[in-house]
C-alpha cells in the first residue's frame, strides 16, 4: 500500500479514535478485532479467501497492525490495551478450553483496550 494512503487510513482511524474518546467515561471497555501485520501476506486459504470477499462486497479491508503500532495508535488517542488475544491464546485458552471442534481465525486478534483518565 502507498504512504499515501496509509497515512489516510490512520488519520480516519484516528478520528473515529477520537470520537469514541470523546463519548466514552474515563475506564470505558471498547474491545475490536484487528488483522496483524502478517494478515496480508498469509498463505491460509480462509484469510486470503476473507481478503477477497471484503473487497467483492465493495468493503477492502486495508489496514493491518502489529502490537506496537496498535498500542502507539491507541495511546495517541486516550486508550491503553488491558488484553490483547492473538490467535493462539484464543485456541488455548477459549476454544480448547469449551472442547470445541475450531479453530482460531489466523491472523486476527482480538483487543480490549480502557479510555484513560
Amino acid at each position: 500500500m502507498e504512504k499515501q494512503s496509509i497515512t489516510a487510513l490512520m488519520s480516519c482511524f484516528g478520528r473515529a479514535l477520537d470520537a469514541l474518546a470523546a463519548l466514552c467515561a474515563p475506564g470505558s471497555l471498547l474491545a475490536f478485532d484487528y488483522p496483524d501485520e502478517g494478515f496480508f501476506t498469509a498463505s491460509e486459504r480462509r484469510v486470503q479467501c476473507t481478503v477477497r470477499m471484503a473487497a467483492a462486497g465493495g468493503e477492502p479491508m486495508r489496514s493491518s497492525f502489529s502490537r506496537a503500532a496498535l498500542e502507539e495508535l491507541l495511546a495517541a488517542h486516550g486508550f491503553r490495551i488491558r488484553e490483547l488475544l492473538t490467535p493462539a491464546d484464543i485456541q488455548k485458552n477459549t476454544i480448547h478450553a469449551a472442547g470445541a471442534e475450531l479453530t482460531a481465525f489466523e491472523h486476527v486478534n482480538y483487543c480490549l483496550a480502557a479510555r484513560e483518565d
